[in-house]
């Protein structure tokens, strides 16, 4: 299940080993499947292999309950793939950001917890930088379209050359990302 996946980016990748892929978002657009909320998954106990949850949680009137719901669906030894902000400028309704402490604290009932950042914290300020330039230039076509044909890719170059100087500081991460297994004996 790929919650929140209103585009279904990963629909193609796992296409050869998933039997089913079920999108379920809050909003009919895109490739949604089923009009929901992670809050209340309209599905059985036990009923995925894999739940998909990127850039949703910070979304979500409760994280607890979205988890528990996502706990619920999950069959005994599932997976789950999740991502949360860390920082950035806030997006339209969003509620939440996660840090490591926090994530792990919600996926307590979960084995085997996996928490990486998404880079490290000279990556992180690239791409805070990006994004701020991004917001200074508003709606201007052509102040974002040099900026897309200069700055941007070169900073996106720079976070990746000079992160490999910051591995292991996610002081200024701009995401987490997270792989858990649901306990066997569920």
């Amino acid at each position: 299940m790929d919650l929140g996946g209103r585009i279904c980016p990963y629909k193609t990748l796992l296409r050869s080993v998933a039997t089913l892929y079920v999108s379920l978002d809050p909003q009919l657009e895109g490739l949604v499947d089923i009009i929901g909320v992670g809050e209340r998954i309209p599905f059985k106990d036990k009923s995925f292999d894999l739940v998909l949850c990127t850039q949703v949680l910070n979304y979500a009137a409760s994280p607890e309950k979205l988890v528990s719901e996502i706990y619920r669906v999950l069959a005994p030894q599932g997976y789950l793939i999740l991502s949360a902000p860390a920082l950035f400028p806030q997006h339209h309704d969003e509620r939440w950001r996660f840090l490591p402490e926090g994530l792990k604290m919600l996926l307590s009932n979960f084995s085997d917890v996996e928490i990486r950042p998404e880079g490290y914290s000279i990556g992180g300020m690239c791409r805070t930088i990006n994004v701020s330039l991004k917001l200074v230039a508003g709606d201007s076509y052509l102040i974002q379209r040099i900026l897309g044909l200069t700055a941007f890719p070169l900073l996106n170059l720079a976070g990746l050359l000079l992160d490999r100087f910051s591995r292991g500081n996610d002081f200024f991460t701009t995401n987490y990302v997270v792989l858990a297994r649901k306990k066997p004996q569920c």
